[in-house]
């Protein structure tokens, strides 16, 4: 089934299982897809949301999944039974939102054997939350879409150490840098720190803001280095 770029990749994330979850589905297209290609066996659409919801059950009755792909209405894992599903989709949201899901049903989510996770900003947070709080992030990709590029993450439980900080925000594991996208996505960030660095003025007194540049000026010496 086709899938635009950053769907695609998350998609692409999700290992074959028995039973997943896709937190925030919308139109339903990762569940539909994944069993289509057989990928999972059934599969849970949930949203909060009773209009996306609506357009997901229109596009699964179309593809004859209704005994596969079971429709729930909630926030986060709220709609899940405890050890219903295999692995967890949380995608299309903020960091801080996936973040919020994880803590909220913390007795859920660590009942869950992995999740794939595409935060739409605030990933590096994101990253260092997972880390701090017994996720291992195994794997992460990039999507380009729509001039985006999309971080996604597959992550389970365990124990994970990061010995610079550094690298929450260009990537913890080595298969995102044999990336297609990577050399791309350095130079975004590459871009906005030296767009940073032309707003604060070089000798600036506010100690807040000599902070930031220092900072900046680090980051992205380091950034070019990695080109």
């Amino acid at each position: 089934m086709y899938l635009k770029p950053r769907l695609r990749a998350v998609a692409n994330m999700i290992p074959d299982c028995e039973c997943f979850a896709d937190i925030g589905t919308d139109h339903a297209y990762i569940p539909i897809a994944m069993l289509k290609e057989k990928t999972a066996k059934i599969a849970i659409a949930s949203d909060i949301g009773i209009g996306p919801l609506k357009h997901a059950q229109e596009n699964i009755k179309k593809e004859n999944l209704e005994n596969k792909i079971f429709i729930r209405i909630g926030a986060g894992l709220a709609s899940i039974k405890m050890n219903e599903i295999n692995g967890a989709v949380i995608a299309g949201m903020g960091g801080k939102m996936i973040r919020k899901i994880l803590e909220n049903d913390k007795e859920k989510a660590e009942a869950t054997e992995w999740f794939v996770l595409q935060p739409m900003k605030n990933a590096p947070e994101l990253r260092r939350w997972l880390v701090n709080n017994g996720y291992i992030i195994c794997e992460e990709s990039l999507a380009k879409e729509d001039w985006h590029i999309y971080e996604i993450l597959f992550v389970k439980h365990g124990e994970m150490k990061i010995e610079d900080e550094f690298y929450y925000e260009t990537g913890v594991t080595e298969n995102i840098k044999k990336h297609p996208l990577y050399k791309n996505f350095l130079e975004r960030k590459i871009y906005k720190r030296k767009r940073l660095l032309s707003m604060i003025n070089e000798n600036t007194s506010d100690e807040k803001q000599k902070g930031k540049r220092k900072i900046a000026e680090i980051e992205l010496k380091r950034m070019e280095e990695m080109l």
